[in-house]
């Protein structure tokens, strides 16, 4: 068995990433920013189901960027493939359509761990 991720790469226990959140809140920076848990937990779930994480001027209004695991044998995420740009140059329908080509690659990737 390979070993497990490091502490870096795995998520939080639940309390833990719960006393977090109570210490730092989920802070607005844009008008984009998810602030409230129960959106934050909703979209999470979305990125659990799809495979992959977007993000489209909630840190900053000129940027967007979408990501996508690389997993190793076991499951456990060693790294990621990402992709960025300015939101004047990309709209969020065609960020998003290049999800499938982030995901094959990080794939891909997986594949040469």
């Amino acid at each position: 068995m390979r070993a497990p991720p490091a502490k870096h790469c795995r998520p939080p226990p639940p309390a833990e990433a719960a006393a977090l959140l109570d210490r730092t809140g989920l802070p607005e920076r844009t008008r984009h920013t998810i602030t409230d848990r129960g959106r934050l937990n909703d979209k999470l779930a979305r990125v659990r189901e799809r495979g992959y994480a977007s993000e489209y001027e909630e840190a900053d209004e000129s940027v967007c960027s979408l990501a996508a695991p690389v997993l190793d044998r076991d499951g456990y995420p060693r790294a990621a493939v990402s992709v960025s740009s300015l939101t004047f140059l990309v709209t969020e329908p065609q960020l998003r359509a290049v999800a499938p080509a982030v995901c094959d690659t990080a794939t891909e990737v997986a594949r040469g761990l």
